[in-house]
C-alpha cells in the first residue's frame, strides 16, 4: 500500500493546477512551479482574545527547489515573487504559530509548504 501511495504523492506535483514565481535566497533565483494553498492558524492577540486567520501557503515540489545548482530547504528569509493577472506582489516566508515557516506536504517529502507574507505589491 505504502509504495502506491509514494507513487501518487510523486505524481501529485504534477496534476495540480500551477503557476510559475521566482523563489529567491536573496543572492540566486528560480522560476518554479507552485500551486497555492491556505493554512488556518489560530493565535491569542496581546489582550488573549483567541484570533483564527488563514496564511497564504505556496506548495513547491522538492525536486524543482534548487539554487545554484544545490537543492535546498526553505529558510524565513527567503522570498517569493508571484506576478498573477497582472499585478505582482513579493511574499517573504515566515514562521506561523505553533510551527516554521514550512513544512513537508507528506511523509515522503515530495513538496514543501511555505507559509508567507506580502511584503511588496505593485
Amino acid at each position: 500500500m505504502s509504495d502506491i501511495l509514494k507513487r501518487a504523492m510523486s505524481i501529485l506535483p504534477k496534476i495540480l493546477p500551477q503557476r510559475t514565481v521566482r523563489y529567491s535566497d536573496g543572492t540566486y533565483y528560480v522560476d518554479v512551479g507552485v500551486t497555492v494553498g491556505q493554512t488556518r492558524v489560530d493565535y491569542a492577540d496581546e489582550n488573549g482574545v483567541r484570533i483564527k486567520s488563514h496564511v497564504r501557503d505556496y506548495l513547491i515540489p522538492v525536486v524543482d527547489l534548487i539554487l545554484n545548482a544545490v537543492a535546498i530547504e526553505p529558510e524565513e528569509t527567503h522570498t517569493i515573487v508571484d506576478t498573477n493577472d497582472g499585478a505582482t506582489a513579493t511574499w517573504t516566508l515566515m514562521d506561523i504559530e505553533g510551527g516554521e515557516a514550512w513544512r513537508y506536504t507528506d511523509r515522503y517529502h515530495t513538496m514543501y509548504r511555505v507559509h508567507v507574507r506580502t511584503t511588496a505589491e505593485e
